[in-house]
């Protein structure tokens, strides 16, 4: 029997200069990237997410918040302190490029972000009775 244990994100908030193409991508191009993100999580197109991010950028913590929780679900990734709304709310860029590496490293398969700690259980040896 495998238990599930909650996994980390791929890299921190603020962890954007490790991967240089990301941070590059992720502030110039914000909306593309959420739209992406998007689209990997939800299996829907891109263009929507990105008009919406684009034009209502002010509510950005919320529906951009709501994406985080899906992202956090889908990768059984644990709860912060600093609920979802809250990382768009103050810096929403950090985020979405955040969303973007962990997508990135492990892939669409949820199970790429899981540890899986394995217990293997066995029958007890039983012995027969000698035949005289």
């Amino acid at each position: 029997m495998a238990a599930i244990q909650p996994s980390l994100w791929k890299g921190g908030l603020f962890g954007c200069f490790g991967d240089c193409g990301t941070c590059i991508y992720g502030f110039c191009c914000l909306p593309c990237m959420f739209g992406e993100n998007s689209s990997k999580i939800r299996n829907s197109g891109c263009f929507g997410p990105c008009l919406l991010y684009y034009c209502c950028s002010c509510f950005a913590c919320i529906f951009a918040g709501n994406l985080r929780g899906e992202i956090r679900g889908k990768y059984n990734l644990p709860e912060e302190p600093c609920s979802d709304c809250c990382v768009h709310f103050w810096c929403s860029p950090c985020g979405v490029c955040q969303e973007a590496r962990h997508i990135a490293a492990c892939g669409n398969n949820p199970q790429g972000a899981m540890t899986m700690q394995q217990t293997q259980m066995t029958a007890p040896h039983q012995q027969q009775a000698p035949q005289y």
